[in-house]
């Protein structure tokens, strides 16, 4: 479209001075249609604009449904719903052609009603310019150049609604790219922090936290987490036990600023966390979620993704500190096995696993793992916590588990409900107090004795 407005430029140019120079009153007359191009193409390129913008909305979506399709194949066959996917698929389908289909008959229209208006144009030049031959004002010579010059500027008018249809088509597409672009990042860096790649920081890993009161967003009447105080020294293990819902992952994230930190209200080493670059932060912070992502690379490149520079020492280190080696002694290309998008090739105690010794690779002086081993059996979690507590020594580990045995041997339990410390304590002072964290053991051995054959 750019070329072409150059040598729609150009061609206009040398053609208005040639037809100028042989009857500027002809000329006049010749071009007289020619504003209708305006009114035509402002009319059209708006609604241009809007389907093309429709269209790659639906393509988005289009996109999007089979992306989802192919990621959840497994579910779509375990619950026979090929049929229907395939139906919505070929309804979106539809959509996305009649959607083209639109946009093409507006640039048909377009491209016809400039050329339509360069015609009209021709002939009022042939009926006047006629009537000047015949009248001896011109030449029947200089009326064929002008009738020359002027079928010149047919092509480039044709052009030029088609390069309207192209810019409008852009400027749709365009939009899309810079709503992207235009995004701010809701954990916005500190106005006094410069860019660039940040170092970790030399964390101690003590946390202070000091009137927290968190919600998400404008939700009134909703707060996931309040905390009055909260002390947790640097190098201690701390679980954090409590029912579905109360708050345990929220704390994590906020630790991890995945969530905006109110200012003043939660401390790091005694820094304000609000005020520690977020990306510093987190290469200093071994988070492990329950739902770890994996990408489609080999097992090596997955554990060594946080530092690639890890020594051949260091992975075996936390490989055998995660309990994979076992596994990976079974897989037939063992380090090099390609492990399939979001290891889909691994089961999710293995994912749970990996996603550890990632983490441990990176030797972080403060470990979060948000209920990272859930999948794992719980002998193999007790090995891994036992292996744990030697590697992480004088770091701190934050342990949030809803397994309260394997909560009994850290060194504190913090016991959160409803987005409240109800009890925090030993497992021997809790088990004393008789309250939620009683009830809650109670509960779990009651449900292994049902589950036993």
């Amino acid at each position: 479209a750019v070329m072409n407005v150059l040598n729609t430029t150009i061609a206009y140019a040398a053609a208005l001075t040639l037809l100028i120079s042989i009857d500027p009153g002809l000329t006049v007359v010749a071009l007289l249609p020619f504003p209708l191009v305006l009114i035509v193409a402002q009319r059209l390129s708006r609604r241009i604009y809007q389907r093309s913008r429709a269209v790659q909305e639906q393509l988005a979506a289009l996109s999007e449904q089979a992306r989802e399709n192919f990621a959840g194949i497994a579910q779509v066959k375990t619950y026979a719903q090929e049929e229907r996917e395939i139906a919505a698929f070929e309804a979106a389908s539809a959509e996305y052609r009649l959607r083209c289909l639109s946009v093409a008959s507006l640039r048909g229209a377009m491209i016809s009603s400039v050329g339509a208006v360069a015609g009209i144009g021709t002939l009022i030049v042939l009926a006047q310019g006629g009537a000047h031959v015949i009248e001896g004002r011109l030449t029947l010579g200089e009326f064929v150049a002008f009738n020359s010059y002027l079928g010149m500027l047919a092509w480039p008018t044709i052009a030029l609604g088609w390069i309207i249809n192209v810019f409008q088509r852009g400027a749709a597409a365009t939009e899309r790219l810079l709503e992207v672009f235009r995004a701010q990042p809701t954990i916005a860096l500190p106005p006094r922090l410069a860019a660039g790649i940040a170092a970790p920081l030399p964390l101690r890993g003590e946390i202070r936290i000091v009137g927290l009161d968190f919600r998400y967003g404008d939700r009134e009447g909703h707060h996931p987490l309040r905390i009055d105080t909260l002390q947790i020294e640097a190098g201690s293990r701390l679980a954090i036990v409590g029912p579905v819902g109360a708050g345990k992952s929220t704390l994590a994230n906020l630790l991890c600023r995945v969530y905006p930190v109110p200012a003043g209200r939660i401390f790091l080493d005694g820094e304000d966390l609000a005020e520690i670059d977020p990306r510093r932060l987190r290469a200093s912070i071994g988070y492990v979620p329950q739902d770890g992502f994996l990408f489609s690379r080999s097992l090596r490149d997955n554990l060594l993704f946080g530092r690639p520079e890890a020594s051949d020492e260091e992975l075996a280190a936390a490989i055998r500190l995660a309990r994979l080696e076992p596994d990976i002694a079974m897989l037939d290309d063992g380090l090099e096995t390609l492990i399939g998008e979001r290891g889909v090739t691994l089961s999710g105690g293995q994912r749970q696993r990996v996603t550890l010794a990632r983490a441990l690779l990176c030797r972080p002086r403060l470990l979060i793992l948000d209920d990272s081993l859930s999948a794992v059996d719980a002998d193999t979690e007790a090995r891994i916590l036992t292996g744990l507590a030697t590697a992480m020594e004088g770091r701190t580990t934050l342990f949030i588990t809803h397994r309260l045995a394997a909560a009994a041997g850290m060194d504190r339990i913090l016991v959160i409900d409803r987005g409240r410390i109800v009890e925090d304590g030993s497992h021997q002072t809790l088990l004393a107090a008789g309250g939620l964290y009683t009830r809650l053991l109670q509960h779990a051995r009651l449900s292994r004795r049902l589950e036993r054959p």
